[in-house]
């Protein structure tokens, strides 16, 4: 989780082992798989997603769903935000969107035209 969203998590009695802060993130010893983290606010303070260069994988979390985005209600949520992440967001070369919820689709879009069809959508409102 990244440090912004700790104080609402720690009144939870939530306790964090790692905190994530945009830049990248390398998996794996033998074979390195290299995750960017992104910060992108607007659900919460602190909401990340993951991206995926090489393979051209977002993994949005409550950012983005299929034609929606997430809430912004929680404490530090913000509409304009939320706006700006997911603007920032659209600007990646994505094949492959993972969303936070299905809502009635099977949670992943796959392909740019796809993927790029659901940013206009949600953007749009």
């Amino acid at each position: 989780m990244h440090e912004a969203d700790n104080p609402a998590y720690r009144e939870m009695g939530g306790t964090v082992d790692i905190f994530l802060d945009e830049g990248d993130l390398e998996l794996g010893s033998k074979i390195k798989t290299r995750l960017q983290i992104i910060h992108s606010p607007g659900h919460t303070q602190g909401h990340v997603t993951l991206y995926w260069p090489e393979q051209k994988v977002l993994i949005a979390g409550d950012c983005i769903f299929y034609r929606s985005t997430g809430r912004t209600d929680f404490p530090g949520g913000n509409g304009v935000a939320l706006r700006r992440s997911i603007d920032r967001l659209s600007r990646l070369d994505v094949e492959y969107l993972l969303c936070g919820h299905a809502y009635g689709n099977p949670g992943i879009l796959k392909g740019r035209e796809s993927v790029q069809e659901n940013f206009r959508y949600i953007k749009a409102f």
